[in-house]
């Protein structure tokens, strides 16, 4: 693959059947220049434009971005996928870069923003949490500045709208879903859960994509569960738990719960329990 464009040193764009990309990876366009190949090794991610207005406007953005701002969000991106174990939508880039330019400047004219998702985050997303203090420390290193953990809150925003393909909106809603379903399995079994047991975390990262189901209304499959009367022999308590849930889907969400989500909840509830007891 031929190099077209050098942006900076981490962003190059080639061609491809006459059609400008762009290329992202760490010092993939270091001392490099129009025609060399690019080093494959390097590359992170590649965004194909809609357009040739889109990747003009793309290109432009980059081009308009300090280089450090660039480097901070590629290793941010990249440490995000590594700990999460899985690809983002690549639009992180851009509106990362945007955001991060726009925190500096608020920063500097000391307009800072209260997250109201902060305490959420840090509780419910703590793998994400974590990847947005890593920017922060590198935004912190480099500027020499003090944005502090609303920030952390923010880049982690970014980071599970790049992970779950969904915007704030839906990103505040599944929230809200787990934030329910956690105080259901509380209630009924009368604790307060360890929030920093390995478990409660299994159950999260669980609850995440099972709220994202309930909102977007696409289950898990809805045949018989062969595990179902099992569960329910083995694990009474958790399994009548589950169908509390199931009961508060289905009146608040109009959304039924199929045998294979409850199957998979109860495994879940049960294993928590076990290990707050």
């Amino acid at each position: 693959m031929k190099l077209y464009q050098v942006l900076n040193n981490n962003v190059v764009t080639s061609l491809v059947d006459g059609k400008e990309i762009i290329i992202i990876g760490t010092g993939i366009g270091f001392k490099k220049k129009q025609n060399d190949e690019i080093d494959e090794s390097k590359i992170q991610n590649k965004f194909y434009p809609a357009n040739n207005t889109l990747a003009q406007q793309t290109i432009q953005q980059m081009e308009d971005v300090p280089e450090e701002i660039i480097d901070i969000v590629v290793k941010i991106v990249k440490k995000a996928e590594q700990d999460i174990g899985r690809e983002l939508n690549n639009g992180i880039y851009f509106t990362l870069v945007d955001h991060i330019s726009f925190a500096l400047e608020r920063h500097r004219k000391k307009q800072e923003i209260k997250n109201v998702l902060l305490w959420d985050i840090k509780r419910l997303y703590k793998k994400e949490f974590e990847i947005g203090k890593y920017g922060v420390q590198l935004l912190n290193e480099t500027y020499d500045v003090q944005l502090t953990e609303e920030e952390a809150a923010f880049i982690a925003v970014h980071v599970m709208n790049a992970e779950f393909n969904v915007g704030i909106d839906m990103m505040e809603s599944m929230t809200r879903i787990i934030n329910e379903v956690v105080k259901i399995i509380e209630y009924y079994f009368k604790i307060e859960l360890d929030k920093d047991s390995l478990f409660y975390l299994r159950l999260v990262n669980h609850l995440k994509f099972f709220a994202q189901r309930v909102l977007n209304g696409t289950p898990y499959s809805d045949k018989e569960n062969i595990l179902l009367d099992v569960i329910r022999s083995n694990y009474v308590e958790p399994f009548a738990c589950s169908c509390q849930i199931k009961a508060f889907m289905l009146e608040k969400y109009d959304c039924k719960l199929t045998e294979e989500e409850l199957v998979y909840l109860t495994i879940h509830i049960q294993r928590l329990i076990d290990t707050n007891n």
